[in-house]
Protein backbone atom coordinates (compact mmCIF):
# COMPACT_ATOMS: atom_id res chain seq x y z
CA UNK A 1 0.00 0.00 0.00
CA UNK A 2 1.35 3.51 -1.21
CA UNK A 3 2.67 5.29 1.64
CA UNK A 4 0.97 8.49 1.30
CA UNK A 5 -2.51 6.45 1.02
CA UNK A 6 -1.69 5.85 5.17
CA UNK A 7 -1.09 9.52 6.42
CA UNK A 8 -3.78 10.28 9.25
CA UNK A 9 -6.02 13.24 10.40
CA UNK A 10 -3.42 16.59 11.44
CA UNK A 11 -0.25 14.58 9.87
CA UNK A 12 1.76 15.78 6.97
CA UNK A 13 2.89 13.14 4.37
CA UNK A 14 6.43 11.61 4.66
CA UNK A 15 7.57 14.41 2.07
CA UNK A 16 6.56 17.31 3.25
CA UNK A 17 7.49 15.82 7.11
CA UNK A 18 10.79 15.81 5.62
CA UNK A 19 10.74 19.08 4.72
CA UNK A 20 9.10 20.87 7.66
CA UNK A 21 11.72 19.05 9.85
CA UNK A 22 14.86 20.21 7.32
CA UNK A 23 13.27 24.20 7.68
CA UNK A 24 11.93 24.25 10.92
CA UNK A 25 14.39 22.30 12.64
CA UNK A 26 17.33 22.71 10.86
CA UNK A 27 18.25 25.40 8.38
CA UNK A 28 16.00 28.64 10.88
CA UNK A 29 18.63 27.39 13.59
CA UNK A 30 21.34 26.59 11.46
CA UNK A 31 21.48 30.18 10.37
CA UNK A 32 20.78 31.98 13.41
CA UNK A 33 23.63 30.21 15.13
CA UNK A 34 26.27 30.91 12.35
CA UNK A 35 24.81 34.19 12.70
CA UNK A 36 25.87 34.15 16.06
CA UNK A 37 29.00 32.66 16.32
CA UNK A 38 29.99 34.96 13.48
CA UNK A 39 29.10 38.41 15.30
CA UNK A 40 30.56 36.69 18.21
CA UNK A 41 34.34 36.17 16.46
CA UNK A 42 33.62 39.62 14.07
CA UNK A 43 33.66 41.28 17.68
CA UNK A 44 36.20 39.44 19.49
CA UNK A 45 38.75 40.49 16.74
CA UNK A 46 37.64 44.30 16.45
CA UNK A 47 38.26 44.08 20.68
CA UNK A 48 41.68 42.36 20.17
CA UNK A 49 42.32 44.96 17.26
CA UNK A 50 41.24 47.74 19.12
CA UNK A 51 43.39 46.52 22.20
CA UNK A 52 46.44 46.27 19.66
CA UNK A 53 46.22 49.73 18.40
CA UNK A 54 46.87 51.13 21.54
CA UNK A 55 50.57 51.23 22.36
CA UNK A 56 52.32 53.97 24.23
CA UNK A 57 55.84 53.18 23.36
CA UNK A 58 55.17 52.94 19.35
CA UNK A 59 56.75 55.95 17.55
CA UNK A 60 53.76 59.09 16.36
CA UNK A 61 53.89 59.94 12.86
CA UNK A 62 51.05 61.96 11.09
CA UNK A 63 48.01 59.83 9.61
CA UNK A 64 45.14 57.59 11.63
CA UNK A 65 46.24 57.02 15.21
CA UNK A 66 44.50 55.67 18.67
CA UNK A 67 45.97 57.39 21.60
CA UNK A 68 44.80 56.95 25.00
CA UNK A 69 46.35 58.82 28.26
CA UNK A 70 45.05 61.62 30.88
CA UNK A 71 42.38 64.11 29.73
CA UNK A 72 43.27 67.81 30.70
CA UNK A 73 40.83 70.50 29.29
CA UNK A 74 43.10 73.68 27.71
CA UNK A 75 40.91 75.89 30.41
CA UNK A 76 39.08 75.91 33.59
CA UNK A 77 36.37 74.17 32.27
CA UNK A 78 35.72 70.78 34.25
CA UNK A 79 35.00 68.84 31.17
CA UNK A 80 36.28 68.25 27.84
CA UNK A 81 32.92 66.13 26.15
CA UNK A 82 29.79 66.49 27.41
CA UNK A 83 26.67 64.38 25.79
CA UNK A 84 23.11 65.58 27.21
CA UNK A 85 20.07 63.98 26.47
CA UNK A 86 16.54 65.02 27.19
CA UNK A 87 13.68 62.53 27.67
CA UNK A 88 9.94 62.83 28.57
CA UNK A 89 8.30 60.32 30.50
CA UNK A 90 4.99 58.61 30.32
CA UNK A 91 3.30 56.25 33.09
CA UNK A 92 1.45 53.67 32.34
CA UNK A 93 -0.29 51.17 34.73
CA UNK A 94 -0.55 47.09 33.66
CA UNK A 95 -2.00 44.55 36.15
CA UNK A 96 -1.83 46.75 39.22
CA UNK A 97 1.37 47.65 38.46
CA UNK A 98 3.13 51.17 37.01
CA UNK A 99 5.66 51.73 34.27
CA UNK A 100 7.22 54.39 33.07
CA UNK A 101 8.56 54.67 29.92
CA UNK A 102 10.94 57.70 29.07
CA UNK A 103 11.67 58.94 25.28
CA UNK A 104 14.53 60.97 23.70
CA UNK A 105 13.72 64.24 22.77
CA UNK A 106 16.72 66.07 22.40
CA UNK A 107 20.70 65.05 22.01
CA UNK A 108 23.16 67.78 22.50
CA UNK A 109 26.83 67.73 22.61
CA UNK A 110 29.16 70.06 23.91
CA UNK A 111 33.20 69.51 22.83
CA UNK A 112 36.48 72.01 23.47
CA UNK A 113 40.17 70.97 22.68
CA UNK A 114 42.09 69.43 25.30
CA UNK A 115 45.31 68.26 25.49
CA UNK A 116 45.68 64.22 26.05
CA UNK A 117 48.76 63.95 28.28
CA UNK A 118 50.01 60.27 27.28
CA UNK A 119 52.02 57.66 29.26
CA UNK A 120 55.70 59.23 28.55
CA UNK A 121 54.29 63.01 29.58
CA UNK A 122 54.03 64.43 26.11
CA UNK A 123 50.65 66.20 25.20
CA UNK A 124 48.56 66.05 22.11
CA UNK A 125 46.28 68.88 21.25
CA UNK A 126 42.42 66.90 20.53
CA UNK A 127 40.42 69.02 18.14
CA UNK A 128 37.26 67.00 18.37
CA UNK A 129 35.31 69.15 16.52
CA UNK A 130 31.53 69.55 16.85
CA UNK A 131 30.11 66.16 16.26
CA UNK A 132 32.00 63.29 18.72
CA UNK A 133 31.31 59.51 19.22
CA UNK A 134 31.59 59.28 23.03
CA UNK A 135 31.36 55.90 24.94
CA UNK A 136 30.84 56.60 28.50
CA UNK A 137 28.11 56.42 30.60
CA UNK A 138 25.63 58.33 31.28
CA UNK A 139 25.93 58.71 35.08
CA UNK A 140 24.04 62.30 35.65
CA UNK A 141 20.91 62.64 36.09
CA UNK A 142 18.99 65.25 36.66
CA UNK A 143 14.92 66.08 37.26
CA UNK A 144 14.07 69.42 34.97
CA UNK A 145 10.08 68.87 35.54
CA UNK A 146 7.62 66.10 36.79
CA UNK A 147 7.67 64.58 33.34
CA UNK A 148 11.51 65.60 31.85
CA UNK A 149 15.37 64.76 33.38
CA UNK A 150 18.12 64.76 31.47
CA UNK A 151 20.80 62.53 31.28
CA UNK A 152 24.40 63.29 31.11
CA UNK A 153 27.82 61.77 29.87
CA UNK A 154 30.72 63.87 30.71
CA UNK A 155 34.80 63.80 29.64
CA UNK A 156 35.84 65.22 33.10
CA UNK A 157 39.57 66.80 33.58
CA UNK A 158 41.70 63.67 35.13
CA UNK A 159 39.92 61.03 32.97
CA UNK A 160 41.74 58.37 31.32
CA UNK A 161 40.53 58.48 27.64
CA UNK A 162 41.40 56.25 24.14
CA UNK A 163 41.06 59.03 21.07
CA UNK A 164 40.49 57.83 17.27
CA UNK A 165 41.20 60.62 15.00
CA UNK A 166 44.55 61.64 12.57
CA UNK A 167 47.15 63.12 13.87
CA UNK A 168 48.88 65.89 12.05
CA UNK A 169 51.28 68.72 12.46
CA UNK A 170 51.62 71.83 12.37
CA UNK A 171 52.71 75.41 13.35
CA UNK A 172 51.52 76.22 17.31
CA UNK A 173 51.79 79.60 17.83
CA UNK A 174 53.08 80.63 21.35
CA UNK A 175 54.72 77.38 21.70
CA UNK A 176 58.33 77.14 22.57
CA UNK A 177 60.41 77.61 19.51
CA UNK A 178 62.13 75.06 18.08
CA UNK A 179 64.58 76.67 16.11
CA UNK A 180 66.80 79.92 15.44
CA UNK A 181 64.56 82.96 14.74
CA UNK A 182 61.19 81.39 15.09
CA UNK A 183 58.40 82.17 16.98
CA UNK A 184 56.68 78.92 16.62
CA UNK A 185 57.24 75.04 17.23
CA UNK A 186 55.88 72.50 15.20
CA UNK A 187 53.40 70.40 17.56
CA UNK A 188 51.12 66.93 17.13
CA UNK A 189 46.93 68.02 16.89
CA UNK A 190 44.84 65.14 16.49
CA UNK A 191 41.42 65.79 14.64
CA UNK A 192 38.51 63.86 13.55
CA UNK A 193 38.69 61.63 10.44
CA UNK A 194 37.27 63.14 7.29
CA UNK A 195 33.80 61.14 6.51
CA UNK A 196 33.33 60.27 10.19
CA UNK A 197 32.92 62.21 14.20
CA UNK A 198 36.12 61.34 16.08
CA UNK A 199 35.80 58.81 18.63
CA UNK A 200 36.30 59.07 21.82
CA UNK A 201 36.44 56.39 24.86
CA UNK A 202 36.15 56.62 28.60
CA UNK A 203 36.75 53.02 29.10
CA UNK A 204 39.28 50.36 26.98
CA UNK A 205 38.13 50.87 23.49
CA UNK A 206 38.05 47.21 23.45
CA UNK A 207 35.64 46.65 26.39
CA UNK A 208 32.68 48.17 23.75
CA UNK A 209 33.68 45.06 21.13
CA UNK A 210 33.40 42.44 24.07
CA UNK A 211 30.36 43.57 25.41
CA UNK A 212 29.02 43.19 22.05
CA UNK A 213 30.82 39.84 21.57
CA UNK A 214 28.81 38.61 24.63
CA UNK A 215 25.80 39.42 23.64
CA UNK A 216 25.99 37.14 20.36
CA UNK A 217 28.08 34.37 22.52
CA UNK A 218 24.95 34.03 24.86
CA UNK A 219 22.46 33.63 21.88
CA UNK A 220 24.82 31.39 20.24
CA UNK A 221 24.30 29.09 23.82
CA UNK A 222 20.89 29.76 23.53
CA UNK A 223 19.93 28.90 20.35
CA UNK A 224 22.17 25.49 20.42
CA UNK A 225 20.23 24.73 23.83
CA UNK A 226 16.79 25.49 22.23
CA UNK A 227 17.92 23.60 18.99
CA UNK A 228 18.65 20.41 21.38
CA UNK A 229 15.61 21.03 23.93
CA UNK A 230 12.81 21.39 20.54
CA UNK A 231 13.95 18.19 18.93
CA UNK A 232 13.27 16.54 22.19
CA UNK A 233 10.20 18.08 22.58
CA UNK A 234 8.93 18.23 19.32
CA UNK A 235 10.64 16.47 16.70
CA UNK A 236 11.82 13.39 19.28
CA UNK A 237 10.07 10.92 17.65
CA UNK A 238 10.69 11.91 13.94
CA UNK A 239 14.37 11.74 14.76
CA UNK A 240 14.19 8.72 16.35
CA UNK A 241 12.63 6.42 13.60
CA UNK A 242 14.59 8.40 10.81
CA UNK A 243 17.72 8.00 12.59
CA UNK A 244 17.57 4.26 13.98
CA UNK A 245 14.29 2.80 12.63
CA UNK A 246 14.16 -0.15 10.63
CA UNK A 247 11.25 -1.59 8.35
CA UNK A 248 9.53 -4.28 9.44
CA UNK A 249 6.32 -6.74 7.55
CA UNK A 250 3.91 -6.84 9.87
CA UNK A 251 0.85 -8.60 9.96
CA UNK A 252 -2.87 -6.29 10.49
CA UNK A 253 -4.97 -7.78 13.97
CA UNK A 254 -7.12 -5.21 14.69
CA UNK A 255 -8.67 -1.78 13.06
CA UNK A 256 -10.21 0.08 16.36
CA UNK A 257 -11.78 3.74 16.33
CA UNK A 258 -11.80 6.24 18.91
CA UNK A 259 -13.95 9.54 18.89
CA UNK A 260 -11.84 12.86 20.58
CA UNK A 261 -13.74 16.22 20.88
CA UNK A 262 -12.93 19.49 19.90
CA UNK A 263 -13.68 22.58 19.75
CA UNK A 264 -15.40 21.93 16.25
CA UNK A 265 -17.23 19.36 17.18
CA UNK A 266 -16.09 15.14 17.53
CA UNK A 267 -13.27 13.65 15.73
CA UNK A 268 -13.01 9.75 14.92
CA UNK A 269 -9.49 8.49 14.80
CA UNK A 270 -8.82 5.46 13.12
CA UNK A 271 -6.02 2.76 14.29
CA UNK A 272 -4.34 -0.27 12.76
CA UNK A 273 -2.85 -2.90 15.45
CA UNK A 274 -0.49 -5.28 13.79
CA UNK A 275 2.00 -8.47 14.79
CA UNK A 276 5.38 -9.08 13.86
CA UNK A 277 7.94 -11.68 14.95
CA UNK A 278 11.81 -9.93 15.81
CA UNK A 279 14.76 -11.85 14.32
CA UNK A 280 15.09 -13.30 17.75
CA UNK A 281 11.60 -15.10 17.50
CA UNK A 282 9.90 -12.25 20.41
CA UNK A 283 6.50 -11.46 19.47
CA UNK A 284 5.42 -7.71 18.88
CA UNK A 285 2.88 -5.60 18.50
CA UNK A 286 2.59 -2.23 16.69
CA UNK A 287 0.16 0.41 15.98
CA UNK A 288 -0.67 3.71 14.72
CA UNK A 289 -3.49 5.73 12.93
CA UNK A 290 -4.76 5.84 9.63
CA UNK A 291 -6.99 7.49 7.15
CA UNK A 292 -10.33 6.28 7.07
CA UNK A 293 -10.02 5.00 3.57
CA UNK A 294 -6.88 3.05 4.66
CA UNK A 295 -8.60 1.43 7.77
CA UNK A 296 -11.85 0.77 5.34
CA UNK A 297 -9.21 -1.46 3.13
CA UNK A 298 -7.76 -3.17 6.88
CA UNK A 299 -10.92 -3.34 8.40
CA UNK A 300 -12.56 -5.25 4.98
CA UNK A 301 -9.44 -7.76 5.07
CA UNK A 302 -7.85 -8.82 7.80
CA UNK A 303 -4.83 -10.54 7.96
CA UNK A 304 -3.35 -8.13 5.52
CA UNK A 305 0.37 -7.36 5.99
CA UNK A 306 1.51 -3.91 5.78
CA UNK A 307 4.87 -1.87 6.95
CA UNK A 308 5.68 -0.49 9.71
CA UNK A 309 9.06 1.49 10.61
CA UNK A 310 9.99 0.81 14.36
CA UNK A 311 12.78 1.56 16.84
CA UNK A 312 12.83 -1.25 18.74
CA UNK A 313 15.03 -0.26 21.86
CA UNK A 314 12.76 2.99 22.19
CA UNK A 315 9.09 1.14 21.01
CA UNK A 316 8.42 3.68 18.94
CA UNK A 317 6.76 2.54 15.64
CA UNK A 318 5.10 4.22 12.69
CA UNK A 319 2.62 2.61 10.10
CA UNK A 320 4.52 3.07 6.61
CA UNK A 321 8.31 3.29 5.72
CA UNK A 322 9.02 7.11 6.56
CA UNK A 323 8.51 8.64 9.63
CA UNK A 324 5.98 11.77 9.69
CA UNK A 325 4.72 15.04 11.71
CA UNK A 326 1.46 16.62 13.16
CA UNK A 327 0.50 19.95 12.34
CA UNK A 328 1.02 20.14 16.64
CA UNK A 329 4.79 19.61 16.31
CA UNK A 330 4.96 22.07 13.17
CA UNK A 331 2.72 24.79 14.48
CA UNK A 332 5.37 24.37 18.00
CA UNK A 333 8.01 24.71 15.34
CA UNK A 334 6.35 27.60 13.90
CA UNK A 335 6.52 29.66 16.65
CA UNK A 336 9.95 28.37 18.29
CA UNK A 337 11.53 29.60 15.36
CA UNK A 338 9.62 33.10 15.34
CA UNK A 339 10.56 33.64 18.57
CA UNK A 340 14.00 32.80 18.54
CA UNK A 341 14.39 35.63 15.26
CA UNK A 342 12.31 37.80 16.90
CA UNK A 343 14.07 37.08 20.77
CA UNK A 344 17.59 37.64 19.55
CA UNK A 345 16.59 41.01 17.21
CA UNK A 346 14.63 42.19 20.33
CA UNK A 347 18.13 41.54 22.60
CA UNK A 348 20.66 42.57 20.34
CA UNK A 349 18.68 45.47 19.65
CA UNK A 350 18.04 46.10 24.15
CA UNK A 351 21.38 45.54 24.78
CA UNK A 352 22.92 48.03 23.19
CA UNK A 353 24.36 51.14 24.98
CA UNK A 354 22.78 54.81 24.87
CA UNK A 355 25.74 55.71 22.18
CA UNK A 356 25.14 52.99 19.70
CA UNK A 357 20.80 54.26 19.67
CA UNK A 358 20.10 56.51 17.60
CA UNK A 359 16.84 57.72 19.88
CA UNK A 360 17.40 56.49 23.66
CA UNK A 361 13.78 54.70 25.21
CA UNK A 362 14.09 53.58 28.45
CA UNK A 363 11.54 51.01 30.37
CA UNK A 364 11.64 51.93 34.31
CA UNK A 365 9.01 50.87 37.44
CA UNK A 366 7.13 52.81 39.06
CA UNK A 367 5.43 56.31 38.53
CA UNK A 368 6.84 59.52 37.86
Amino acid sequence: MDTQSLVPYARFSPATSSLIVFVFGGLVFGIVLTLAITLWSWHRQRAKAARDSVRSDRFLAPGPNVLGGVVEPLDSSPFAVRFRITQSGVERQNKGAWHTTWTEDERTIEAHPFHLRLANGQHIRVEPGHDVFLVDALDQHERTSHATRTLTAELSRGERATVSGVLVREDTPGATPSGYRSSSSRSFVLRPPSLEPMLISAEPLEQRYLRRASVHGRMAIITAVVWIAFHLVAFGRYDLLSWFGEVVQATVVGTPTWTRSTKHGPVTHYGVVARYETADGRVRFLSDEVNASAWGRFSDKPGQTVRFRVVDFRNLACIGTRPTVSDVATAIGVAVNLALIIGYFVYSRTTRPWYDRKKLVQLERGRL
